[in-house]
């Protein structure tokens, strides 16, 4: 499924895989349920988490299914995630 119009823009509603990293991978508990709590804050429908840790152990990558229903919560989404303590990025 193509979430992209002919100029290249993201067509909503959506759904993806939202991956966050965090660099404090030893409180991946605390990070997902900061996550959880965060989308359902927003009310973004969501799947189940997945985690992975990086090879040394320093970051955590979280990995979760959201359904996006406009541009407007995409954006408030990513602004959000900002605010959680130890995001290294969001993609």
């Amino acid at each position: 499924m193509n979430s992209f119009n002919t100029r290249g823009e993201l067509e909503f509603p959506l759904s993806y895989v939202l991956k966050v990293i965090f660099t404090d991978a030893e409180n991946e508990i605390n990070h997902t349920t900061d996550l959880e709590s965060l989308l359902d804050s927003l009310t973004i429908p969501r799947g189940t988490v997945s985690s992975k840790q990086s090879g040394k152990g320093k970051y955590v990558s979280l990995s979760i299914p959201v359904d996006i229903e406009s541009r407007d919560k995409f954006d408030n989404l990513y602004r959000s995630l900002n605010t959680l303590p130890a995001v290294k990025c969001a993609i």
